[in-house]
């Protein structure tokens, strides 16, 4: 049977049945078998090129389906995603086989060469499977130093003219839960974290221009564009309380200079994606955090209850929206482990701005003062409250990410200890240039658990006497959160052992 008799039977199997949105499953088998075996021909290289506009067709159904077969049929489970989960959690394995696969090389190379080679097409017709197919690829450079760069670059174009698109306010089909996010941006930003093993500069570059750190170039903005992305604010109503945008518009020191990306923000704030970033450009995988982070543009605090409604302490929706609070959530703890002084300089900015905020907003009495005391390297001024204490432990007045990167801190500390790593360094950073007391709070339960450093590092700290004060006032009981579903019963867990700890409920 030639192909043009194939192209009829296939063109006839791909039709949907009667009110259905896909073929029937019999016909999709045959569709199937026949893709399969394109790859698994004599010569699949030629093969492919002689199906090319086959492909194609349908806006790339035929391809996409191929590629989601392959990822089926021409891939192993990861024998080393398999054991790190089962270290985790046994039950767990099992289901990381099903997620974490690596592929057989032979059969998926004259594919990758065909996408490679047709790379305009492609990141028009199959944009979300060049992002997933990715994380493979970055897995395979992980465990056997494969290099991937031509089609890391095909993957970071995909992601570059995707940022266009979205900027340009293109349509993208996809949503996440209840609104948030678009799946499909997702997958095609988190290709390009990953493909920084190969491209870092762009890929830094990318990721600053969606955090709204790095101009725009020629071609990112076109006509018709939302006026945000150039940094023009357009007046919304505001709703009950005092919520004013300063006028001339401006930005947070650390913040975004204009509109940021929503959709990026997810695989940033994955540890997988943006580590592979942080290995090889730490100083803008930071500055590009915290610009997600932090709310554009900026907002003249009015001192009431009902303001914090409208400004979010300065930052944004999604900063106050890592409930519950866990040192697992955002990247910070792989940072630290990864290399940790650009990433406790982070933390310091992050939590010293989160209580610079709090300070103009909270009405009340006990406002937050300044405690200064002496270490070995000269005076130490912090600044805070019985509620900025205690923000390690709990986000009292300030957004979920404060709490979360503080707890990174103090579950990185311990690692360090029972690595028996010296952490002299890291408090003497604290020390030197830290400015909210939320790190006293840390820094004395961490002292609880192990008092010797109270003889040592933390000796400082005892000549506080308003430290004493805060630290008896949080010392109460409490149940926890419970079981939080969307965390499964692992994370759920080991934060309940968290909870636990001596200088965390103690």
């Amino acid at each position: 049977m030639d192909f043009d008799q194939w192209h009829r039977i296939l063109e006839e199997c791909s039709v949907p049945a009667p009110n259905d949105k896909e073929p029937s499953a019999q016909n999709l088998q045959i569709v199937d078998a026949w893709l399969e075996g394109v790859v698994f021909s004599i010569d699949p290289k030629t093969t492919l090129e002689r199906v090319r506009d086959f492909l194609f067709a349908k806006d790339g159904w035929y391809l996409r389906r191929l590629i989601r077969r392959l990822i089926h049929v021409a891939t192993v489970p990861d024998p080393v995603a398999q054991e790190r989960a089962r270290q985790i959690d046994a039950e767990t394995a099992e289901a990381a086989a099903a997620v974490y696969r690596l592929p057989i090389w032979p059969l998926w190379s004259p594919l990758i060469d065909f996408l490679v080679s047709h790379r305009t097409e492609v990141i028009e017709l199959v944009p979300v499977e060049v992002g997933e197919l990715s994380v493979m690829w970055a897995r395979l450079e992980e465990y056997f130093h494969v290099s991937w760069s031509p089609f890391a670059d095909v993957v970071m174009l995909n992601a570059e003219t995707e940022l266009r698109r979205e900027v340009a306010g293109q349509y993208r089909h996809s949503s996440g839960p209840f609104g948030r996010r678009n799946k499909a941006r997702v997958a095609i930003y988190t290709g390009a974290l990953h493909a920084a093993s190969q491209y870092p500069d762009r890929a830094a570059k990318l990721v600053l221009k969606a955090a709204g750190r790095a101009p725009w170039e020629s071609r990112d903005i076109q006509e018709g564009a939302d006026a945000e992305w150039a940094g023009y604010w357009r007046e919304r109503a505001t709703r009950i309380g005092v919520d004013t945008v300063e006028i001339p518009v401006t930005s947070w020191p650390n913040g975004p200079r204009r509109r940021i990306s929503d959709d990026f923000f997810q695989p940033l704030f994955k540890s997988g994606p943006s580590l592979t970033l942080y290995k090889r450009a730490a100083t803008e995988s930071c500055e590009a955090t915290l610009a997600f982070l932090l709310d554009w543009p900026k907002r003249r605090i009015v001192p009431d209850r009902y303001s914090i409604h409208n400004d979010n302490y300065g930052f944004n929706f999604e900063a106050d929206h890592m409930y519950p609070p866990f040192y697992h959530k955002g990247p910070f703890l792989v940072f630290l482990r990864q290399d940790w002084r650009p990433a406790l300089e982070m933390i310091i900015r992050l939590v010293d701005f989160a209580t610079e905020r709090y300070a103009e907003w909270w009405p009340y009495e006990d406002k937050p003062i300044e405690l200064k005391f002496q270490t070995p390297t000269g005076e130490t001024v912090w600044f805070g409250n019985h509620q900025v204490y205690i923000w390690s432990r709990f986000n009292w007045n300030t957004p979920h990410v404060v709490t979360v990167a503080l707890m990174a801190l103090e579950k990185w500390f311990d690692e360090q200890i029972e690595a028996k790593n010296s952490i002299d360094e890291p408090i003497q950073i604290l020390y030197q240039k830290a400015r909210s007391l939320a790190f006293g709070g840390l820094l004395v339960g961490l002292g609880k658990r192990r008092p010797h450093f109270f003889t040592s590092a933390l000796r400082p700290l005892l000549s506080v006497r308003e430290i004493y004060m805060y630290d008896f006032s949080a010392v109460r009981p409490t149940v926890g959160i419970g079981y939080w579903p969307h965390d499964g019963q692992c994370i759920n867990n080991l934060r309940r052992e968290w909870e636990q700890l001596a200088g965390r409920k103690t």
